[in-house]
């Protein structure tokens, strides 16, 4: 997928708030809301239910090799 593939799904999620877990080529993968998105970078914003605080993730798009659209409430 390109950049503006990406760009899009994520547009979408974060238009509708929807939860996506975002896969990296790192291996590691961030799942929340997209609450933010920048010409090369998404921020997720992922809720740790053991604290009970939101952390904000930077992902960089050229980093990204799949997303995940939770399913509609």
């Amino acid at each position: 997928m390109t950049l503006s593939d990406w760009r899009q799904i994520l547009s979408f999620a974060h238009a509708h708030s929807r939860n996506v877990t975002v896969h990296l080529t790192s291996g590691a993968a961030f799942t929340g809301i997209a609450t933010g998105l920048g010409m090369d970078l998404v921020v997720i914003e992922q809720h740790d239910p053991e604290t009970g605080k939101d952390h904000e993730h930077h992902l960089a798009f050229h980093a990204i090799v799949a997303i995940t659209l939770a399913p509609e409430d």
